[in-house]
């Protein structure tokens, strides 16, 4: 595996009340140098629900996706409150997007939603 590049400066670009944008100079161990952007996260993070209504039947949301223009069918999820634990926001988002709670919460895996230009991270909860 490659080491990482190494970061030689960031910056902000532009600011919203909702997405923040930095740009990174790196350098890989090639001595390549690039400028790349990413988007910044809340520093909340968020949760994706796995809910299970039984052994054999996972309940899905559809929503609007405004990055892609339409409704898609996905899992349940959202962005973590102040002061809130992980199952505390996933047990929230449940019942707020699909009318339900959950009996067992469990911790799966955090992961990178899109490690390629975002610095979000996200926690799955499989939720029973």
């Amino acid at each position: 595996m490659p080491k990482p590049p190494i970061i030689h400066a960031t910056r902000d670009v532009h600011d919203s009340h909702f997405l923040r944008v930095e740009q990174l100079d790196l350098e890989f161990s090639n001595g390549e140098r690039r400028t790349y952007e990413r988007l910044k996260g809340s520093g909340l993070g968020a949760v994706i629900i796995v809910p299970m209504q039984d052994d054999d039947t996972v309940l899905l949301v559809r929503e609007y996706g405004a990055g892609v223009g339409r409704y898609e069918l996905s899992l349940p999820k959202g962005r973590l409150d102040q002061d809130e634990t992980v199952e505390q926001g996933a047990d929230r988002e449940l019942k707020e997007e699909i009318g339900f709670g959950a009996r067992k919460l469990k911790i799966l895996h955090n992961l990178s939603l899109s490690p390629s230009y975002m610095t979000h991270m996200a926690h799955v909860v499989l939720a029973q």
